[in-house]
């Protein structure tokens, strides 16, 4: 038998919610979060991915979780910002069809 040694997770540039399953396209930091929630059984399904493949999605999760959180709540707060600011240029879209 031969001794078997793999990547499990590809960085795609310095953020770290880029990071994908090696030769997929799924998100680390989510396939993570899948298995932290839901269990190993239901991720590796939900995923179509192996055993392998989560728990080195998992290590790369521990790994480079404060760099990973800090990335999130950039994202989440851009997220609401881009929300905000849509709202406000509905409304004022709205009172200009009112006028």
């Amino acid at each position: 038998m031969e001794v078997k040694i793999e990547q499990y997770v590809e960085l795609r540039g310095e953020n770290p919610l880029r990071a994908v399953i090696s030769r997929t396209e799924s998100n680390a930091h989510l396939v993570a979060s899948a298995a932290l929630i839901n269990g190993m059984d239901a991720t590796v399904v939900q995923y179509n991915l192996s055993e392998a493949q989560v728990y080195g999605a998992l290590a790369f999760y521990h790994e480079n979780r404060d760099l990973i959180e800090k990335y999130r709540h950039e994202a989440d707060k851009n997220i609401r910002k881009i929300g905000i600011d849509a709202k406000e240029h509905l409304e004022e879209i709205r009172k200009r069809k009112q006028s």
